[in-house]
């Protein structure tokens, strides 16, 4: 048997040979071309996820050169495709397939002088829970779901947001100061094991990937004692008003929080001014703290950023603050009542929304905020599928390409209004949504098999990459013409001179769509039914 197995060796090890120095010729494309290296799991009719285990466990590859010409089409559609890689130039396609005969067609013109904003970043939220279910698994395979995030191999994530202490993504409720009351001087102060355990390693293996991450902290309760409610999950306001010992104990707080972070080799670009104030009025389920606009505004200029910059982080210099980090309809009664205030506004360096609310509420409502307060960043710091309650009764839908085109849909949109990043919420959950201490449990684009030392790339995780691992920070969405009904697109100009044009087509069938003024040559390419596509080249 030596020999036949030598030979099939030999033979394997030359196609591999041949593979790796295919060239790029006229009438030659990559030797990738037309694959995608997902091994895919099958959940139901055009359910498919990615999975990765001890045996195998691919990546999304680094961008190719289009130096030369070469345009590259990543696809990921409801039939499996997932990032699968394609190649255009002179006219000509990688692509061996016949395309399917259509009459839809759509022409998206390029504008090049007319540009918009900037990107500031797209990422994920380091959860206790995220961390929880990393420790499940290898140390080699959490480090390849960190790679999956923040690595140029993965989506290239920028952001990081931070939980400052516990949320209802934690394994229980807790904070900084438990059960030491009225301790103003906060001399009881520290982090927690979750801290330790869950959430500063995997910041750093981030920060090694990319050293510029920015990373966002959020707190979402105090300890029960500052609160009126006495509790950390039932609804409460900071005890007195701002300006108080309570208030000014609550901004001491933060400040510890980037002093012990610091101190542990881990700086943060900014804060918010806190999770949810209008939602944790409305419930009372988990870690919340209530604040009204006015009294919030108050809290930043009487005790916040003297306190912070007190300790070494001034507002606008060391940290930047973005306020509201709440449903976007509630901004436009929200951020008026700080940004209108000469004092605040000077503070404040964007705003931050959920999208829990988007499906009801007109992205026009970006237009308007952009245009009263320009100058602003405008961020969507939490979004998550399998939220609606008795509307999703399925927590975790493996395979579900319907939450990919949603994710996909909210992010071209909140683009196409101005807003300038998009954080997501937690990173890997396990197969019930979880853990979460109140039952609040939801969906994830990575989730871990915690008995099988394996994890599962969900579609939200390739939606995602189509836009995050192209739209790098400082690339500018450039302005287009061009329709056709349940088609959504971007268009942006990225740092190195490339342009990448990202297209969700929610319709049953395939579209012909025709880009011009964008690449050095117009292409055509038939864009799949139920998918989202990105076409990525130098600008012209």
């Amino acid at each position: 048997m030596i020999g036949p197995i030598f030979i099939l060796l030999s033979l394997i090890s030359l196609t591999i040979g041949q593979e790796s120095s295919c060239p790029v010729k006229e009438a030659q494309f990559p030797c990738d071309a037309g694959t995608d290296t997902c091994m895919r799991r099958k959940h139901g009719p055009n359910e498919y996820t990615c999975v990765c285990d001890s045996n195998y466990c691919d990546d999304l590859g680094q961008l190719p050169d289009p130096s030369e010409g070469l345009i590259t089409v990543y696809e990921s559609n409801k039939d499996g495709l997932r990032f699968r890689k394609n190649y255009y130039k002179n006219g000509k396609s990688s692509i061996t397939e016949v395309p399917v005969k259509t009459k839809k067609s759509l022409t998206i013109k390029i504008h090049q002088d007319k540009r918009k904003q900037s990107i500031w970043g797209f990422g994920g939220a380091f959860t206790d829970s995220t961390g929880i279910n990393l420790l499940t698994l290898n140390e080699s395979l959490a480090r390849h779901v960190i790679d999956d995030y923040f690595s140029t191999s993965g989506i290239g994530y920028s952001v990081g947001r931070v939980p400052v202490g516990g949320t209802d993504f934690s394994d229980r409720p807790y904070t900084y100061d438990d059960d030491h009351i009225d301790d103003f001087e906060l001399t009881n102060f520290t982090l927690a094991p979750d801290d330790f355990d869950y959430k500063i390693p995997y910041i750093h293996q981030a920060l090694q990937l990319n050293p510029s991450l920015k990373l966002l902290a959020s707190a979402w309760s105090p300890p029960a004692w500052m609160k009126t409610s006495n509790s950390i999950s039932k609804r409460g306001w900071l005890k007195d008003n701002p300006g108080d010992r309570y208030h000014k104990t609550w901004a001491k707080y933060y400040a510890k929080f980037f002093t012990e972070y610091k101190n542990n080799g881990i700086e943060f670009w900014g804060l918010t001014t806190g999770n949810e104030p209008v939602s944790s009025y409305l419930h009372s389920t988990f870690n919340g703290l209530t604040f009204s606009p006015s009294s919030q505004r108050d809290f930043i200029k009487k005790d916040l950023a003297p306190i912070l910059a007190e300790a070494g982080f001034p507002l606008k210099e060391k940290l930047n603050l973005l306020v509201f980090d709440d449903q976007l309809p509630g901004a436009l009664v929200w951020v008026g009542k700080i940004l209108n205030d000469k004092e605040a506004n000077s503070l404040v360096s964007g705003v931050a929304f959920h999208w829990y609310a988007n499906f009801v509420t007109p992205k026009s409502i970006l237009n308007l905020l952009n245009r009263w307060y320009p100058g602003q960043l405008w961020i969507s710091s939490e979004a998550c599928e399998g939220y609606r309650l008795f509307l999703d009764p399925v927590k975790v839908s493996l395979g579900d390409w319907g939450r990919a085109e949603n994710y996909a849909s909210d992010i071209i949109s909140d683009l196409g209004h101005g807003a300038h990043g998009w954080i997501d919420w937690n990173m890997a959950l396990d197969l019930t949504g979880g853990p979460n201490w109140a039952d609040n449990r939801v969906d994830s684009p990575i989730i871990v098999n915690t008995t099988a030392n394996e994890y599962l790339r969900q579609p939200l995780y390739y939606s995602l990459a189509h836009l995050a691992k192209f739209l790098v920070p400082e690339s500018t969405r450039l302005e287009t013409d061009g329709s056709h009904g349940s088609v959504e697109y971007v268009v942006f100009k990225r740092p190195d001179n490339n342009i990448a044009v990202v297209i969700l087509n929610k319709n049953k069938y395939p579209i012909n769509v025709t880009i011009k003024g964008g690449f050095s040559e117009d292409i055509t390419w038939q864009v799949t039914a139920k998918s989202v596509t990105t076409i990525y080249g130098k600008s012209i």
